[in-house]
Formats: C-alpha cells, structure tokens, sequence
C-alpha cells in the first residue's frame, strides 16, 4: 500500500503538471520544460523497485547491481522519450527524478519492514509481466492517456484549443 501510494501521488503530479500546460500554456520557457514525462516516472517508479525485490534473497551487492540496473533502464526510457522528441531532456530527466524519488523512497521506507518472502521464479515472472505492462502503456495508451488530459484541461480552463507542445 505504501508504494502505491506513493506511484500515485506520482501519476497526480505528472498529470498535474501536464494538464496545467495543456489548459493554461504553464511552462518553464528556460527549461523547455512543460511537464514531467510520465513514461520516465513510471520506469523509474518501477523498475529499481522490481530489481530490489526480485534481488532480495541475493547478497547486498548483487541487489544494489539490480536496483542500480533499474535505474539505468529508466534513464535509457528517458532518452529515448527525449530522442523520439515525445518530451524535452529537461521533461525526461524531471520524471526520471520523480520515479526514482518513488522506488528509492519506497526502498528506503520498507528497510524496517518485514521482507515479504518472493519464490524467485513466481517474482521472475511477475517482473517479465510488469515489463510488458510498461511497454505496452507507454506504447498503447499515451494518445487516449493525452486525450484525456487534454478533455479535463480544456474542461477545468475554459479554452477552446489547448496548447501543444511547439517542435
């Protein structure tokens, strides 16, 4: 419940910070920064996490390599995103930022917690599935996932054309 609580107050800021672009034009001119890239906070939400714990009978080390390997998958989401111009670097490095603040937030949290106990195999599978899960939102939903943003901005603003982002 702990990580989930915290992926969503995640996915509110990203939305947030989108929705205030798309209805009402706020940026950060300076950064070319309109939003937090949600593909970029939801890997790094995810993955180091997913490392963690599928890691977590292994020794400390192998388990920092997995939570380190998860954040440089998210990094490589981040430039990617950033590369396919779907958001700015500055965009991408601040959702990065976001998710890793989530995973690493969490793993901190639950240090004191404890460990639940994970059949390698059934977390092994479970990671393949949220893996997948990941390419498939961020490949699949991102036009209805934008379309909605954009009905509540226009919706909550008042304006009859929202603003997009300028290449």
């Amino acid at each position: 419940w702990l990580w989930g609580l915290l992926f969503s107050v995640g996915l509110a800021i990203v939305a947030a910070t989108q929705i205030a672009f798309i209805g009402w034009g706020v940026k950060i001119s300076a950064l070319d920064f309109q939003g937090f890239s949600g593909h970029s906070m939801r890997t790094a939400a995810v993955m180091p996490l997913l490392f963690y714990l599928t890691l977590q009978n292994a020794s400390r080390s192998l388990r920092i390599s997995g939570v380190l390997f998860g954040i440089l998958f998210a990094a490589m989401m981040g430039f990617a995103v950033s590369a396919h111009d779907t958001h700015s670097a500055s965009e991408a490095i601040g959702g990065c930022a976001l998710g890793y603040a989530i995973s690493l937030g969490f793993i901190a949290l639950s240090r004191p917690m404890k460990q639940p106990a994970l059949d390698h195999s059934v977390a092994v599978t479970i990671g393949f599935g949220v893996v997948a899960a990941i390419i498939g939102t961020t490949t699949l939903m991102t036009d209805r996932t934008y379309g909605w943003m954009t009905h509540i901005a226009r919706s909550l603003s008042g304006t009859e054309k929202p603003y997009v982002r300028e290449f």
